[in-house]
């Protein structure tokens, strides 16, 4: 049996899972080329195309034809049509976009139930309170037969046993659409852009650096509520308006130190998001009885981030999937179509998900002698290689990280650029280095044994949603992953998920102390993460990295002392 989820939205992606319990994920940015993700068909209407190439990828690597399929769930909706009205995809509007067999059963669903899904279903849990919070967010349910749908911009359900219910939803306030939102990840968002920090993550970095300045002039304008909460009609998201004064002022980040007022404005956007993010789930937990919380949607995930379940939220575990954003609702469909349409369990290994298709060596052989321009690789055993890395990054060098297939959303300890914590090398060697914009933090990645012994962390946080203060005097251990408000992002490394990551990590604190490292995905910046060897070789080039580790080659580019017999 073969299931196909397919997210027809932004950032278009895929996912499969195969009878044997095998599934993999790609986003349609990790293909090659530059599709075009708005297609206009022959009858007028306007909507994302179904990712050919990311469904392609998917497919290829487990050896399957598209004919092979027995089921595609397809998430999205059609932004543009002839009537003017804005509704869910059906199975008529991708039927004609690739060549599905006659024997593929075809479904969609809404973008919201797909979240929900790939937040409950990897969880383990078997009943759930689950929260989904992100920009767009999806039509809500027909009701009567309003001139325009309105826009489901939070949604809450409850696992228990059978299909996820819906508990609550919070809706744009009636009027205009795009004129009247009431969508908190929009909010988030158009700040994010208006300070210069391209996304989310980037907006809570630079929060980090401010305080409470501007807190009162914008939560004048959010209300919470019994039902959730309300976006004054002065703040416009999707709009042009926006509160006059300070925070009005846009600020460009990239020339620059950000000014304090942009850090003051990110602070208090996101004091209000993680107000707003707390008050939904306990209003959940409350309702569903379930102390065991799911969440997807960006802005749900970033709200609660830095809250600790038991203490701040009163729950028993929170889970929070690693491609919590847009992508990971190609897992969510092929999961609503796995565990619900066909009643079957999770696939056993469903972190797998999250991943695209791994490289053997012969590809990265391959990878490495088109790469002309490299150096020759240091050809050694293993532990050999692993035990040089280590003696680079306690040196002080920066090192690309590719190990096996690119995640499904941010990367992390598959695709990423590791640094000492120990020590802070200049900003100039540092931001290029590591692509980044000065203004964002580094994750700390450390040996899950050893995570409460640095960081206030209870529980795990495999995939680096988690912020966490840094405890007492290590802050002086590891300067380079502390931001300025004294805590970091936190990713735990367990042997059975990252083994290399893992050994790395050890062999790192033989050398110099923590068992921490310092990362940043391996990509451009505000690009996706490089997806295959050469990919990386390429961006090597352009950074400036001493070496890239790739799946246990090692390129050096200014080696400290000559070759060995052996190496030549």
């Amino acid at each position: 049996m073969y299931v196909l989820g397919v997210n027809v939205a932004e950032n278009p992606s895929a996912c499969l899972i195969a009878g044997d319990g095998r599934a993999i994920a790609t986003s349609e940015q990790h293909q090659d080329g530059d599709p075009a993700v708005i297609r206009t068909d022959r009858l007028g209407r306007t909507f994302c195309r179904v990712p050919a190439r990311a469904v392609a990828a998917c497919l290829d690597s487990v050896g399957v034809g598209i004919d092979e399929l027995d089921l595609v769930v397809l998430s999205g909706e059609v932004v543009h049509a002839p009537s003017a009205r804005p509704r869910n995809l059906s199975v008529a509007d991708c039927m004609l976009q690739l060549p599905w067999s006659p024997r593929s059963r075809i479904h969609t669903i809404d973008h919201h139930l797909a979240h929900a899904c790939s937040a409950f279903y990897p969880s383990g849990f078997d009943h759930a309170s689950i929260l989904v919070v992100d920009r767009g967010g999806c039509l809500a349910p027909p009701g009567g037969a309003p001139v325009r749908p309105s826009r489901v911009r939070a949604s809450a359900y409850r696992a228990s046993g059978g299909p996820l219910q819906r508990v609550f939803a919070v809706e744009d306030r009636p009027g205009v659409p795009g004129r009247d939102v009431n969508s908190l990840g929009a909010m988030v968002e158009l700040f994010a852009s208006l300070l210069g920090c391209i996304d989310v993550a980037g907006l809570m970095d630079l929060a980090t650096r401010g305080g409470d300045r501007l807190l009162g002039e914008l939560e004048r304008h959010l209300e919470l509520t019994p039902d959730g909460y309300q976006i004054s009609a002065a703040v416009q998201p999707e709009g042009l308006a926006l509160p006059a004064g300070g925070l009005a002022q846009p600020f460009d980040l990239r020339a620059g130190i950000p000014a304090p007022a942009s850090a003051d404005a990110a602070w208090a956007v996101g004091d209000l998001l993680q107000r707003v993010a707390t008050h939904l789930a306990m209003q959940l937990v409350e309702r569903t009885g379930a102390r065991k919380l799911c969440v997807a949607g960006d802005a749900a995930v970033h709200g609660l981030a830095r809250l600790d379940p038991r203490r701040d939220l009163w729950i028993d575990q929170l889970y929070m999937p690693p491609a919590a954003g847009e992508v990971g609702t190609a897992v969510g469909a092929a999961l609503f179509g796995w565990c619900e349409l066909y009643g079957a369990p999770p696939p056993c290994e469903l972190e797998n998900a999250f991943r695209g298709r791994p490289y053997g060596d012969a590809e990265v052989v391959a990878a490495l002698e088109a790469h002309g321009r490299a150096p020759r690789p240091v050809a050694r055993r293993p532990d050999q290689v692993l035990d040089e890395v280590a003696d680079l990054l306690a040196g002080g060098a920066l090192v690309a990280w590719f190990d096996g297939g690119a995640e499904l959303g941010e990367p992390l300890d598959r695709r990423c650029v590791l640094a000492s914590p120990c020590r802070v090398p200049p900003a100039p060697r540092l931001d290029a280095g590591l692509l980044r914009e000065s203004f964002r933090a580094l994750t700390a990645v450390v040996l899950v044994e050893d995570a409460e012994d640095y960081f206030e962390l209870s529980g795990r946080s495999p995939f680096a949603h988690r912020v966490a203060r840094v405890i007492g005097d290590r802050t002086r251990e590891i300067p380079l992953v502390v931001r300025g408000d004294g805590t970091s992002r936190v990713q735990t490394v367990d042997s059975w998920r990252a083994p290399r990551l893992h050994d790395l990590l050890r062999r790192f604190q033989r050398r110099a102390g923590p068992p921490v490292l310092a990362s940043a995905p391996l990509r451009q910046i505000g690009g996706p993460a490089v997806e295959s060897p050469l990919d990386a070789l390429r961006l090597w080039d352009q950074a400036a990295l001493d070496a890239i580790f790739l799946q246990g080659h090692l390129l050096v580019r200014s080696p400290k002392r000559p070759a060995t017999e052996d190496e030549s």
